[in-house]
């Protein structure tokens, strides 16, 4: 039983919005009374187009109230790219969000995640705890990619607790240190740091096998995919006869002219009729938003901004 009301918490600029939307508008669906929605925007055109929305329990805010609040100057890590800047930021909005919302239970989550189920189940279980986070869930073969860390930013869960937030704060000290988009001594980007956070307080980890799949991870499970007979609705997908929570896109690339392709050199996704079943049905919905904004002239323009 979920105790605490939610508030999801994601970031992008312009080139990660129709992910953006569509993330909201799976999760959407499972949410209760009092969760909301908090996503921080990277430039002028997301943040337009989702005030123009108004989509209901949905918060856009420009990621230079995060900045300022915090005292940063607009001259703040001029050395690190685009990406770089964005993976410094994602303790800083998570910080920015427990300021304006510290009685709610913070969870994060990766644009580029699709919801297929309900994940209050998920939610509940790890109420008892300060944090949790999605593991990776690297095969055997794959340990080697370890290196970018035990555990994926994608989804990540903060109690309103004095545990939680000493741990944000600790990972913006981290972050604003050293954020670069490279694997160097134990660090890389913003996300190995979470291996020594999840060590730090009450924590839980969250496995792979329904929540976080990805196609680095998807083949080690029994996944069966079913097609919906009602057109919106998404196909029926389990993973050892459970039904799955959540998939992340993380492989998912925005081209400048507003086709898609595969960023990937996992072989066993590059050969798998499942895993194109599923990119096209999600790729599907992606091009089915950019034309609802289209015919509102609320384009964003194309191209590709990746969270990690």
């Amino acid at each position: 039983m979920k105790k605490n009301q939610l508030v999801f918490v994601s970031y992008f600029n312009r080139f990660y919005l129709r992910k953006g939307l569509l993330l909201y508008l799976s999760l959407r669906r499972w949410v209760e009374s009092g969760d909301e929605f908090i996503f921080f925007c990277y430039d002028k055109r997301s943040f337009e187009i989702l005030t123009t929305l108004k989509l209901p329990h949905l918060t856009p805010i420009p990621i230079q109230d995060a900045q300022n609040w915090s005292g940063m100057s607009p001259d703040s890590f001029r050395d690190r790219s685009t990406v770089e800047f964005m993976f410094t930021m994602t303790p800083f909005v998570l910080r920015y969000t427990r300021h304006i919302r510290p009685l709610k239970r913070m969870i994060y989550v990766d644009s580029d995640y699709y919801f297929y189920s309900s994940p209050n189940e998920i939610v509940g279980r790890t109420e008892i705890c300060d944090l949790s986070f999605v593991e990776h869930g690297f095969p055997e073969k794959y340990q080697y990619l370890d290196a970018h860390g035990k555990y994926n930013v994608g989804w990540n869960s903060f109690a309103p607790t004095r545990a939680a937030t000493e741990a944000i704060n600790s990972w913006c000290l981290r972050t604003a240190e050293w954020c670069y988009d490279k694997i160097e001594m134990d660090k890389y980007a913003d996300q190995k740091y979470l291996d020594n956070l999840a060590q730090r307080c009450h924590f839980l980890p969250v496995k792979t096998e329904t929540m976080g799949l990805a196609e680095y991870n998807f083949f080690q499970y029994d996944i069966q995919y079913t097609n919906s007979n009602n057109i919106n609705r998404p196909p029926q997908i389990t993973s050892n006869g459970k039904t799955i929570i959540s998939w992340h896109h993380h492989g998912v690339v925005e081209n400048e002219d507003g086709t898609f392709s595969i960023r990937i050199n996992i072989k066993e996704a590059q050969q798998s009729d499942l895993y194109k079943n599923i990119y096209s049905f999600y790729t599907g919905k992606l091009r089915e938003i950019a034309r609802r904004l289209q015919q509102i002239n609320l384009c964003p323009g194309y191209g590709n901004s990746r969270r990690g």
